[in-house]
């Protein structure tokens, strides 16, 4: 919501790698003659552009948690991804490994070559996660985190952050079914769709 402020009198240095600044509000970086290196990095909103920096939306997805902690992951068509320089950081926020020659730009690594889901931490006692990787079909392996389509015994869990929004055009069954708040699971009768929860 600020900027960079600097003693015109000191040295100061900003090293800007790999860095993503989005929704900020201030009209400029108020540097106070001091230098500053952007390597690989993404400048969103009101900022007035810096050299080598890419303005440009960086198309973050909604606060999320994450094994443990809350990040914006990338969504897909992100510049960030494959766009960062290597920086020989090894590891990601949440603990992925970097890949090292086309890292992602920002504090989570996704990759154009398995841009898969986010998983995110699911609360307890769910055994099954929706992340929609495919598309937005109940029946399809792939779109959940255990790679297998819900059975009966199952709670399932249906997060906000998913690439694709749930629809359920079959009969779906699971144990209980749990929706993030501002999720969204949209089962189409009219297409077949029922959701069977069987205690």
């Amino acid at each position: 919501t600020g900027g960079f402020a600097n003693d015109a009198a000191s040295t100061l240095s900003i090293n800007l790698e790999n860095t993503i600044i989005a929704n900020s509000i201030g009209t400029d970086f108020d540097l106070g003659g001091a230098s500053i290196i952007v390597t690989a990095s993404i400048i969103e909103s009101s900022i007035t552009p810096i050299t080598s920096a890419t303005v440009i939306d960086p198309l973050l997805g909604a606060l999320t948690l994450n094994s443990g902690f809350l990040v914006h992951p990338l969504q897909v068509g992100s510049p960030a991804i494959d766009a960062g320089a290597n920086i020989g950081i090894s590891t990601d926020q949440v603990g992925n490994v970097r890949v090292l020659a086309n890292p992602a730009i920002g504090a989570v690594e996704i990759t154009t070559a398995s841009l898969v889901c986010m998983v995110v931490s699911a609360p307890a006692g769910v055994t099954n996660t929706w992340i929609g990787c495919t598309n937005s079909d109940w029946g399809t392996a792939s779109n959940w985190s255990t790679g297998a389509v819900p059975t009966a015994s199952d709670v399932v869990y249906v997060p906000i952050e998913a690439v694709n929004q749930l629809i359920i055009d079959e009969v779906a069954t699971c144990a209980k079914l749990v929706v993030q708040i501002g999720a969204k699971c949209l089962v189409n009768y009219n297409a077949g769709g029922k959701l069977v929860i069987k205690f």
